[in-house]
């Protein structure tokens, strides 16, 4: 536990990504090396052709039709590029090439062609063909034979030729030795003869077999990529092995390369990850790659990665910023894609990550999706005074009172409210039905979410914003849908006399065959009474508290509220009750009654606390006065992606997580622990944070409140000090 109260939000990285692809100036979408020169130009060697980035477009250089079509075959083979210097190279099928001025030219000198590899490395540039490897220090070249014992058949993941040499990466070290990868091990060339190079205990290196990439860091150690883990190879032959359980996120390496910042980037056949000050970071599926297979990365001064795929490059970068740039950056996007006569919820996009081709989106949870973010807006208000701020929750929160006054039932609110006409909304699926005045659809079938997003938004509102003329209107809508409960028997009933599917809170159901729902649904009732209880000082709904909290035990029902055995944890449930707690213990003062909800929040708290949710964490900081995780709050909000879209993420495939033997709620493979946000599927806080696999299909984008949220929470609260 963190023994600071606040945490600072100075200026961090936000990760990042941008995509290049043929329409935006490359040959060709399938990328096989990119490099960077010594004047920090990024350069792609693609299946069709050479091209340098300009700014934000590509520039692409013909090179010799001699050179890369010998034959006259029509079919271009360029094997390799590499930057010496300020220098480039390219290795084709008739020889080596290299840019002279805007064009390339053949180099008359150089050992012929064809290649399986072209590496710059120490200042000279490396050259490997079928039966030998040649150096090139600027002024010479030396050809050096390979050893028969490593001639066996190659990968062509580089496009190389097969049945040559299984060459697959070269280097020089400090030492002048010429170290090189091979299918058939490590080998190295000390100027006079090759060796092979094995662990001295099997246990503590790469295999024998299967070298795949090597790097030369700062220090001086040689990293060794395999098909099983990467080694550390430093003199004396001393080697450490990195694996699953160290923390690299797939055994299978294809390259390494290190970063002018200490990091050490690696790619894999699927995906890629950045090793820095001892934590890895795994970047794959569409959020961050346009494709999972990465051939080669580089790295430029500034830190950001250029990867090259199947389907084009990916930059990933990091850009400075502060919480609050982020926070106004979500705001911004709510504004464009997801606020609707003030309701907020996820928006639909009609072809897969262009956000170009959005529409609104009514869904089952319009109603908690906008108290969530008229709770960031109305904590947003208090900490700074912002008009913005007031107006957009007031807004917000008048569109919640809309989902009510629209519906034929008093007291009774819709899960979702479309105006007859509306352009660009979509409609989800369910119970649909036309207002009196025919002038609406609302949506029915409400649940127990709903009226926890109601209770939480009012209670906010009440306290933190609301002028006289709101306050009437708030204490108006809480009698109503508190009335219509009690009179219902405390059950929610639609338009069909009906109960709800989850609207109940009724005694003999949650002491009797409602048990499952027990703890969370009296949690609950509870805090909806006591919230009407706050805004209208009327005992009614106190006397009605205190019946259920003693008489049927609902108070002490919460002390197990929150369900841990195997089949039913629900973390949309935790979300719910995390809501449920905050205006109950701000208004609760009776010693007993609160030394029991306190005694239920904690027991959650502690099971929760793993998911480092600062939503979570906050609520428990402002409600127990006790320290909430507030730095591991903080790299959370940070953690968050910056992009929204709803992109399958998997990760079922990584060494580095070790699968429970439990499945979640829906069945769903999960991890033992929590994935990083920016690593796994797109989550709310009442996403399942331990899943391994999502299967988004990039046809939708959250809004964002769930960010928001926390962080203006955190801000009021004292837990996250802005510098």
């Amino acid at each position: 536990m963190t023994d600071k109260a606040s945490a600072e939000s100075a200026v961090y990285g936000q990760l990042m990504r941008e995509f290049f692809t043929r329409e935006d100036g490359l040959p060709a979408d399938d990328v096989r090396v990119v490099t960077v020169d010594a004047a920090d130009r990024v350069w792609a060697l693609t299946r069709s052709g050479v091209a340098s980035l300009d700014g934000k477009r590509w520039r692409a250089f013909d090179l010799p039709r001699e050179m890369i079509d010998p034959q006259g075959l029509g079919a271009a083979e360029i094997q390799g590029l590499a930057a010496v210097g300020e220098t480039i190279w390219v290795a084709a099928i008739g020889g080596l090439c290299r840019l002279s001025g805007d064009r390339f030219a053949a180099v008359a000198d150089g050992p012929p062609g064809p290649f399986t590899l072209l590496r710059a490395c120490q200042g000279r540039l490396i050259a490997a063909g079928p039966d030998r490897i040649s150096v090139f220090d600027g002024s010479n070249w030396q050809e050096i034979g390979y050893p028969q014992a490593f001639v066996a058949g190659s990968d062509d993941r580089h496009g190389g030729p097969k049945g040559l040499a299984a060459v697959n990466d070269a280097l020089l070290d400090g030492d002048g030795v010429l170290w090189v990868a091979t299918e058939s091990g490590l080998w190295g060339w000390d100027g006079s003869a090759w060796s092979g190079h094995v662990p001295a205990r099997e246990h503590t290196g790469p295999p024998a077999r299967g070298i795949s990439a090597l790097a030369l860091d700062g220090a001086g150690t040689l990293w060794v990529g395999t098909n099983d883990g990467m080694g550390l190879f430093a003199r004396r032959g001393w080697w450490e092995q990195v694996k699953g359980e160290d923390g690299l996120p797939y055994e299978t390496v294809w390259c390494i390369t290190p970063a002018p910042d200490g990091a050490i980037w690696v790619g894999f056949p699927i995906g890629c990850a950045r090793l820095r000050e001892g934590e890895w970071d795994y970047f794959a599926n569409m959020r961050w790659l346009p494709n999972d297979e990465v051939r080669s990365i580089a790295v430029r001064a500034d830190g950001s990665a250029w990867v090259a795929t199947r389907r084009g490059v990916s930059r990933i970068y990091e850009q400075p910023m502060t919480l609050q740039q982020k926070a106004s950056h979500f705001e911004e996007r709510i504004q464009k894609r997801h606020y609707r006569m003030g309701f907020v919820a996820d928006c639909h996009l009609d072809r897969a990550g262009d956000l170009g081709s959005w529409v609104y989106e009514a869904t089952d949870n319009d109603g908690l999706w906008t108290a969530l973010y008229v709770g960031a807006e109305c904590y947003r208000y208090a900490v700074t005074g912002e008009q913005e701020a007031r107006a957009r929750a007031r807004t917000s929160v008048y569109a919640m009172l809309d989902l009510e006054a629209k519906t034929p039932i008093p007291g009774f609110p819709a899960r979702a409210l479309v105006k007859k006409g509306e352009p660009r909304v979509r409609k989800s699926g369910g119970e649909w039905h036309d207002s009196e005045d025919g002038q609406w659809e609302w949506k029915g079938d409400t649940s127990s979410d709903e009226i926890d997003g109601h209770f939480f938004a009012y209670a906010l509102y009440y306290d933190l914003v609301a002028d006289d003329a709101e306050k009437k209107d708030l204490r108006g809508i809480c009698r109503r849908i508190m009335d219509h409960i009690i009179e219902h028997g405390y059950l929610l009933v639609d338009l069909d006399g009906q109960q709800t599917m989850w609207g109940v809170w009724a005694p003999e159901l949650l002491n009797g065959r409602w048990e499952a729902q027990r703890g969370l649904n009296s949690l609950e009732v509870l805090s909806y009474l006591k919230t009407t209880y706050h805004v209208t000082d009327d005992e009614k709904y106190q006397e009605h508290y205190l019946k259920l909290a003693y008489d049927h035990h609902y108070a002490l029902n919460t002390l197990y509220q929150k369900l841990v055995y195997p089949g039913h944890v629900n973390h949309s449930d935790d979300e719910l009750a995390i809501i449920a707690y905050d205006p109950l213990l701000r208004y609760e003062a009776d010693p007993w009654l609160r030394a029991v909800y306190l005694a239920s929040l904690e027991r959650t708290w502690r099971i929760e606390r793993p998911e480092h949710s600062p939503f979570q964490n906050y609520i428990y900081g402002a409600v127990t006065g006790k320290f909430c995780d507030v730095e591991e709050s903080l790299a959370a909000l940070r953690g968050i992606p910056w992009e929204t879209v709803h992109w399958g993420m998997k990760n079922s495939h990584r060494a580095d997580l070790a699968e429970d033997v439990r499945m979640g709620r829906f069945a769903e493979r999960q991890a033992t622990t929590v994935i990083k946000p920016h690593e796994c599927g797109m989550l709310k806080w009442n996403g399942n944070p331990y899943r391994l696999d999502d299967g988004g299909s990039g046809r939708g984008e959250d809004d964002g409140a769930y960010f928001l949220l926390p962080y203006w929470m955190g801000r009021y609260y004292g837990f996250i000090k802005e510098l």
